[in-house]
């Protein structure tokens, strides 16, 4: 069986894991959800990493959040999910940063959590064990660990009533694909399973544009989230507009800050609306402002 890390982006997300004070809740608690398929997860162990902008040290603080060994795996119209009943709840009891150079070293390979739900190696698993069982030994395990169940050290339920149906999203989502040619705007990509009709406006904040195709993007599954994260935005001309806030060290960073400036790969199609757009980049200028930068975006020179 292999391992695998997958990463909660609390700005991106709205929440941290640790500010929920009753821990993992539902039948499902321990749950990930991301682009990449995770029917082959079924069996295989997930460590859940969080990073975040609070002002403990200067730049960005990560944390092992949780580990559990993935029991069933589900998709809807926008991303696939893997869960489990039990696992390990470590919330925000073990700072990575802690732990260097191990950590920087670890972050370079993963790319700075930026591919979404990554395999990792043996080494690293060992480390990340090694870590679980610092400072004041294991963590208080549940029953089913003490019936000998190895990974399963607290059991909790979940709620059908968490998840909800995105009713014509699945059509929102065709029509964009079909309006820019079934190809990534940014990269180009055309393989159709890693195409998404991405929302410009979140569906969650504007009700009435929500099938309208003028309000999407047809995006690849990591520009998808990089754009849905703000790491970048498109200017008036179509061109695109990298974040401050992405890294030029990274292996993911490096790749976006090149598209800098560049338009996007729209052809003959018709281009997305404006006012959609404006209100992208309105969103996370004001993000931006918020933290005390002087600009969430750089405009292309």
């Amino acid at each position: 069986m292999s391992d695998y890390v997958v990463y909660h982006n609390c700005e991106g997300m709205g929440y941290s894991l640790s500010d929920r004070k009753e821990g993992f809740t539902g039948r499902l608690p321990f749950r990930i959800l991301t682009a990449k398929d995770t029917s082959r997860l079924v069996g295989h162990t997930v460590w859940l990493v969080e990073g975040s902008h609070k002002k403990i040290r200067k730049g960005k603080t990560y944390y092992l959040c949780a580990r559990f060994v993935a029991e069933k795996a589900w998709a809807d119209d926008d991303y696939q999910y893997a869960g489990a009943k039990s696992g390990n709840d470590y919330r925000q009891k073990f700072c990575l940063n802690d732990y260097e150079p191990w950590f920087s070293a670890f972050r370079g390979r993963m790319a700075n959590f930026s591919l979404g739900l990554q395999k990792i190696s043996d080494e690293d698993v060992a480390k990340l064990r090694a870590i679980t069982h610092d400072r004041s030994g294991r963590i208080a395990v549940s029953d089913s660990v003490k019936q000998g169940v190895v990974d399963a050290e607290f059991t909790a339920h979940d709620r059908l009533s968490d998840l909800k149906v995105r009713q014509g999203q699945k059509i929102f989502s065709d029509r964009v694909k079909v309006r820019y040619g079934n190809m990534c705007l940014v990269c180009g990509i055309s393989e159709t399973e890693l195409l998404i009709g991405a929302h410009i406006v979140r569906w969650a904040d504007d009700k009435s544009n929500r099938l309208n195709p003028a309000n999407g993007l047809c995006l690849c599954s990591l520009h998808d989230r990089a754009f849905e994260h703000g790491l970048f935005t498109l200017d008036r001309k179509l061109r695109i507009c990298v974040s401050n806030d992405v890294s030029s060290d990274s292996v993911f960073g490096k790749q976006l800050w090149k598209l800098q400036g560049k338009l996007i790969r729209l052809g003959t199609a018709q281009p997305p609306g404006e006012r959609f757009l404006a209100e992208h980049r309105k969103r996370w200028s004001r993000n931006g402002a918020a933290k005390g930068r002087r600009g969430a975006l750089t405009a292309p020179s």
